[in-house]
């Protein structure tokens, strides 16, 4: 007797006691044996299975894979659901359904199918969390890219406070650079169209209403802020994207906030390390006030960089006298010799620098009042 003959109520019970005794993870890999066994299985797991079922990490990151057919078959039969999450994702639909003036029994069904499937998948940390209401019709308006809706309820969402704990959550700017979404392991494309809508509403706020000048302050510095343009930086540089990071420097100008110099130090120090020459040069040009954040304390990150990197913040610097300086960890060619950077000591030498040029030494229990670039080279590597 084969697969296909065997009666469907024993298949489906031995299918079962597979997935119950291998666990979701582990009965997931019979899938390759044949069509028949991946959808019953599939089928008990996301169908049948209750949340207790995905115990080891295996059963917890299939889970995750396959959230969004899980949940939506928890629409459709929500036997074991958390009261919750089948709540938030009912009213999601419903306000969605409502706000879109979707009317008819076909009409209704064809949008449900496409969308609840995004509504699942992206929101599978908020669906979890207690939340004001605006907060969940502006999740479900964004996971469905209704973003002509956007505009509105995030003015509507300025009078109603986040919890901390769920700030990244409900952050759209965050979401539309890739932070936050359902596995932040990796790399989401930017959403440029819901990110031209923050940055259009953020650049609109009248600061001269003092909360929303408190709220732009918080969009420039805190990390962990409604609106967060320093995380959306700081994102966006690690993945080396200058588009999105020219948009968002921008905001900053328009706005006339600026970040904190940690941060600022923070963004040069990756993108340096990186070798990312235009998001550095991005970064060196940025003057929120006016003037470039770059000064010498960056210079130890820029040496530590491309060639391109360290002329560009020279340049920037535009030392008058590059051996000027009394401190040791601020004279150009010790911060070169420190980085490390071969390249970085010969542009220094280039550029003029002293290589006989001592500083007063800042090595406490060395036999040495002033100290070389060679006597710099030789802490650094132990070899005194």
């Amino acid at each position: 007797m084969g697969l296909a003959d065997m009666p469907p109520e024993i298949f489906q019970h031995i299918v079962h006691d597979v997935v119950s005794v291998a666990g979701p993870g582990d009965a997931w890999k019979i899938c390759k044996v044949c069509r028949i066994f991946a959808a019953e299985i599939a089928d008990d797991i996301f169908a049948k299975s209750d949340q207790d079922t995905f115990r080891s990490r295996k059963d917890i990151e299939l889970l995750h894979r396959g959230l969004d057919i899980f949940l939506l078959n928890r629409l459709d039969f929500p036997h074991d659901v958390n009261p919750t999450i089948f709540a938030k994702l009912t009213a999601m639909v419903d306000y969605l359904l409502q706000e879109l003036g979707l009317q008819g029994k076909a009409a209704v069904s064809d949008w449900t199918e496409c969308h609840q499937a995004s509504i699942c998948y992206e929101g599978c940390g908020v669906l979890q969390t207690s939340i004001f209401d605006v907060y969940d019709n502006l999740f479900a308006i964004v996971a469905c890219k209704e973003y002509a809706k956007v505009e509105k309820l995030l003015q509507e969402s300025l009078g109603s406070p986040v919890p901390s704990s769920a700030v990244s959550l409900y952050d759209p700017l965050a979401f539309s650079v890739g932070i936050g979404k359902f596995n932040g392991t990796l790399h989401f494309p930017v959403d440029e169209e819901l990110l031209e809508v923050v940055l259009k509403f953020l650049t609109s706020l009248d600061l001269g209403n003092k909360s929303n000048k408190l709220l732009c302050r918080s969009v420039a510095t805190g990390s962990q802020a409604r609106f967060s343009i320093a995380a959306a930086v700081r994102h966006v540089v690690m993945y080396g994207d200058s588009k999105t990071l020219r948009k968002l420097l921008d905001f900053y100008v328009a706005a006339g906030v600026q970040p904190s110099r940690s941060q600022f130090n923070e963004w040069f120090e990756i993108t340096a390390h990186r070798r990312q020459d235009e998001i550095a040069q991005l970064l060196i040009d940025f003057a929120p006030s006016g003037k470039s954040m770059i000064n010498l304390r960056n210079l130890l990150e820029a040496c530590q960089g491309s060639e391109a990197t360290i002329q560009a913040t020279l340049d920037e610097l535009a030392l008058s006298d590059i051996n000027d300086g009394t401190i040791i960890i601020m004279k150009p060619l010790f911060v070169a010799v420190r980085s490390g950077n071969v390249a970085a000591v010969e542009i220094m030498l280039d550029r003029g620098a002293d290589i006989n040029g001592a500083a007063p030494s800042n090595v406490p229990g060395l036999n040495k009042d002033h100290l070389m670039p060679l006597d710099v080279l030789c802490i650094a590597r132990n070899t005194t």
